[in-house]
């Protein structure tokens, strides 16, 4: 039963919705028409990518043979850095530049317009340099004409290829080819530089291959192919070429350095040779002794030493005065022959914090940016760290020289025996052998260097050249479609989901059985027709079918009480307007149908409706009023029989008679009890329709007179907050039979397809073939949908 029930409130629910469908199915058509025309003309963005792989520059240097260390060789840079190069401003600055991005041409259309980069038929040139561009912003629309051009739609022609000074920035427009113009419309645009770079920026995309690659993928995403294709490209190129321009700088501040110590140089030979000449020539000295020979022979390793701690000196002497004579921020010359680790790294070092430092700069950086002033800071540091170093590796090499001749003091006397003129000599000739060297390696360096400059080796390599997607990646059309049909779905459904919750009002029985625990008595349906408000005795229509099942219930919520023949039903209600005298009316008929004999009460004295509903003149009939105020008066002075003429029912009826000032105290007068009494002696149902029990009380002070409360309720009317006081009411008297009924089921369409399924099911047998044939097809559909149901 459990599941039943569930599966029940399920099917009630889809049908709630469904009475909808028609409105579901237009908002799904219009969503997804919608989305069909946002397709139909939005601009499709396509995507471009590019693979390259940052070259190691210490392998891509020219080398002589040697054993000395190069000065070109470079540090790995990391792929962070490469990116954040390759994005920078003054790169996309140069290709702006270089493709006049900040220029525009779309070519004009119905409902949109589209970019044309390298098919528009002219090219405008402006008339100011790209550093007066930067800021500014232009926009136009251009008619080309066979004999010229026309500028915002207006009759002035303009010729082509000459300086247009109409616009705020003067302008050129030059055709492409000297093909027939076709008369056509084009917008044409400067944008600002800056936003230009950020909408770069946006659409540029790079990222690492692998964790452990140095390759580069690059996206680039537009709405033009070829213009998305040529930019790839170009930047690409750039960047390429920036890096080649960075490390020959460097060859040039070698070449530079070196030839400048080569004048030197050649000084310095020139005056020791020139001294030699003329010590040998006052001495007479021509060649070494054998036994000097034999002596020089058992310390040439020791003086070889002494030869190259005394170059190392000199060289450190060199960088030093490099270093010192050089600017704050200037490039030194880094592997000039020193054999020490620490100079030749702290020299690259330096070299490279400057030239990062200077590509900040560049970029437009001031000399307050953080970055920059931190680089100018390590500049700074790595210098003083370098003289330090220098300066020690100094007083090592005079330390191992001063051990060294130590050694030498050892063959003192040995060296007695050499004239004195040969230690002079040899002492000349050793600082010969320096310079000599010292002028070679220069000489070598500066060849490297040349080559170099020569045969700069490119910064990447291109792996894959920019191939542009087939596809549009936006927008994801299949998405969009799926997306409109859950929105069309969705709006009205929700729509309608707030209004069924939003609702205050009673609409079906479900409803109202879920809300109060009194039997529910029956359902009276939504009569359109006035004149058949009432039903007849053998009438087959719905509504009468309706108040034989009420009748039917209300047989057995009196059943259980059997001492009394005749039985009091009041029928009332919570306010005024859901139709208590309705009800009553209908109801006695319904009753008079069984051969008993019933009598209706129009107890209700403040609002009585019971002489409009039976075409009855008020002011000419006694009611109850009037019998109880006059205690003379006899009950059958205020009956109608129901074989009167105007009646015409077979049930007796007392009106409520004139409107009393004082109601309540009337009817809470022994009286009334009487009038009650009296009817009970003559009648088997008397059937009081009474004043709406939450406006007034008189319904209450008489309600220990009933054997049955039936509380009339009215679908699309009564709220749900009043059955809290039906409940109330119920509590009061609880020794008497309460039911409830649920009047004018259907009103409101959006329920009556609803109503209908279950309702004809219920009250419809026996008479489908009249009424099925008067059933729309929906409601056909409910019917089976309910059959289904209950099989």
């Amino acid at each position: 039963m459990e599941g039943n029930t569930i599966q029940f409130n399920l099917k009630e629910e889809l049908v709630k919705y469904f009475i909808f469908w028609k409105w579901i199915l237009l908002s799904l058509i219009l969503s997804i028409l919608v989305a069909f025309i946002y397709l139909r003309y939005v601009s499709d963005i396509y995507a471009t990518q590019a693979k390259i792989q940052i070259l190691d520059q210490s392998n891509n240097t020219f080398k002589l043979p040697t054993n000395a260390f190069t000065i070109f060789g470079e540090n790995d840079k990391q792929l962070e850095n490469e990116i954040e190069l390759f994005k920078s401003t003054r790169i996309f600055n140069k290709v702006i530049d270089s493709l006049d991005l900040q220029t525009e041409i779309f070519a004009k259309g119905k409902i949109k317009s589209i970019e044309v980069w390298d098919t528009a038929p002219f090219k405008v040139i402006w008339g100011m340099s790209h550093d007066e561009l930067e800021a500014n912003n232009l926009s136009f629309e251009v008619t080309l004409l066979e004999n010229g051009y026309q500028i915002n739609a207006s009759n002035t022609i303009h010729p082509y290829n000459k300086t247009n000074l109409t616009l705020s920035i003067p302008f050129n427009i030059i055709l492409k080819n000297d093909q027939p113009i076709k008369v056509s419309n084009y917008f044409v645009y400067l944008k600002n530089k800056k936003k230009v770079i950020q909408e770069l920026s946006n659409n540029l995309t790079i990222t690492k291959q692998g964790a452990q690659s140095n390759i580069l993928k690059i996206n680039l995403k537009g709405g033009n192919t070829s213009k998305i294709n040529t930019i790839l490209n170009t930047l690409i190129g750039i960047f390429d070429e920036d890096g080649v321009k960075d490390r020959q700088m460097i060859y040039k501040k070698t070449i530079q350095f070196v030839d400048d110590r080569f004048r030197f140089l050649f000084t310095e030979l020139d005056s020791i040779e020139n001294e030699k000449a003329s010590f040998k020539k006052s001495k007479g000295l021509s060649f070494l002794e054998a036994d000097a020979g034999v002596l020089m022979e058992k310390n040439y390793s020791s003086k070889n030493e002494v030869e190259k701690i005394d170059t190392q000196i000199v060289l450190s002497d060199l960088m030093l005065n490099a270093i010192n004579n050089s600017k704050e921020h200037e490039l030194i010359p880094v592997n000039i022959g020193i054999t020490n680790e620490d100079i030749n790294n702290l020299s690259s070092k330096l070299n490279e914090v400057i030239l990062n430092r200077n590509k900040f700069i560049s970029d437009g950086g001031g000399k307050t940016n953080p970055m920059i002033v931190s680089l100018s800071q390590q500049s700074t540091l790595i210098k003083n760290n370098l003289k330090s170093t220098i300066f020690t590796y100094k007083n090592t090499l005079n330390y191992q020289k001063q051990q060294l001749v130590k050694i030498n003091g050892l063959s003192y006397k040995d060296y007695n025996r050499i004239p004195d003129n040969e230690k002079s000599l040899r002492s000349i000739e050793r600082q010969q052998n320096i310079k000599e060297s010292l002028y070679i390696l220069l000489l070598q360096k500066r060849e490297e260097a040349a080559v170099n400059l020569a045969i700069t080796n490119p910064t990447i390599k291109l792996i894959e050249l920019p191939n542009t997607s087939s596809n549009p990646i936006a927008p994801d059309r299949s998405l969009i479609y799926i997306l409109a049909f859950i929105t069309g779905l969705l709006i009205p459904i929700l729509i309608i989901y707030f209004y069924y919750i939003s609702n205050d009002k009673i609409q079906t029985k479900s409803e109202l059985e879920s809300r109060i625990s009194l039997p529910i008595l029956g359902e009276i349906p939504f009569v359109e027709s006035t004149e058949s408000k009432l039903i007849k005795q053998f009438d087959r229509s719905v509504l009468s079918e309706s108040f034989r099942i009420l009748r039917t219930n209300i047989s057995f919520l009196l059943s259980n009480n059997k001492k009394q023949k005749s039985k009091v039903i009041y029928v009332t209600s919570s306010v005024k307007g859901e139709g208590k005298t309705f009800t009553s009316v209908n109801l006695a008929i319904s009753m008079n149908a069984t051969k008993k004999r019933v009598i209706l009460v129009g107890a209700d004295l403040r609002n009585p409706q019971l002489h409009t509903i039976l075409n009855f003149d008020r002011k000419n009939n006694k009611g109850i009023s009037n019998y109880i105020f006059d205690e003379e008066m006899h009950v059958d002075e205020i009956i109608i029989s129901g074989s009167d003429e105007q009646l015409k029912n077979n049930f007796d009826v007392i009106f409520s008679g004139t409107i009393p000032p004082n109601p309540a105290e009337l009817l809470s007068s022994n009286r009334f009890l009487e009038l009650i009494e009296i009817l009970k002696e003559k009648y088997d149902y008397i059937i009081v329709d009474t004043a709406p029990t939450l406006l007034v009380t008189d319904t209450t002070l008489i309600s220990g007179l009933a054997d049955a409360i039936i509380f009339v309720t009215r679908a699309n009317f009564t709220e749900k907050k009043l059955l809290k006081h039906i409940e109330d009411f119920q509590k009061i008297n609880p020794t008497i039979s309460f039911g409830i009924l649920l009047n004018n089921v259907g009103q409101n369409k959006i329920y009556s397809s609803s109503y209908s399924y279950s309702y004809n099911y219920g009250y419809g047998y026996g008479y489908e073939k009249n009424y099925s044939k008067k059933l729309p097809f929906k409601f056909k559909f409910f019917r089976w949908l309910r059959s289904k149901k209950m099989n």
